[in-house]
This record gives C-alpha cells, sequence and structure tokens, in this order.
C-alpha cells in the first residue's frame, strides 16, 4: 500500500501512520489514509472503467507501475 500512496496528494500523505485498502470497484481502487486522530479515504481511479472483473489484476498492476515512477516523499508511510 506505500507504493500506491505514492500517487496520492502529497498533503494528504503527511503523517500518515498506516495506508489500507478499502474497497475494489470498477471505477478504481480507495485506500484508507490513517493519522493520529482521522483518516481520510482517497480513491485511485483507473484509466478506464472495468467491464470485466477479471480485469481488475491488470489495472492494479499499472497502478503500481505508475508509483514506481513517483519519487517517494518525506512523510510517506514505510513498509510495515
Amino acid at each position: 500500500m506505500a507504493l500506491l500512496a505514492r500517487l496520492v496528494d502529497p498533503q494528504l500523505v503527511q503523517g500518515v501512520r498506516r495506508v489500507l485498502p478499502v474497497s475494489l470497484d470498477r471505477y478504481g481502487i480507495t485506500l484508507r489514509l490513517e493519522h493520529a486522530n482521522t483518516h481520510h479515504d482517497v480513491r485511485l481511479p483507473f484509466p478506464a472503467p472495468l467491464s470485466d472483473a477479471a480485469e481488475a489484476g491488470d489495472q492494479v498492476q499499472a497502478l503500481l507501475a505508475a508509483a514506481r515512477f513517483r519519487p517517494r516523499r518525506l512523510g510517506s508511510p514505510s513498509r510495515p
């Protein structure tokens, strides 16, 4: 999840203690960014809506690939 957090607005990632997957649907994946006293849910959209559940793996891999090209930011959650 830390890798996907690179795709999130840097202001929302500051001070994050944990990143969890909340949901996955035909439009994207939703992550929960847990802070000390609150949380934010953010959606990472797929380039296009899925037409079949079998496409989900490829779309998640595409998000992961995009995240690998983003630099790790200060304040980004570390891997557990």
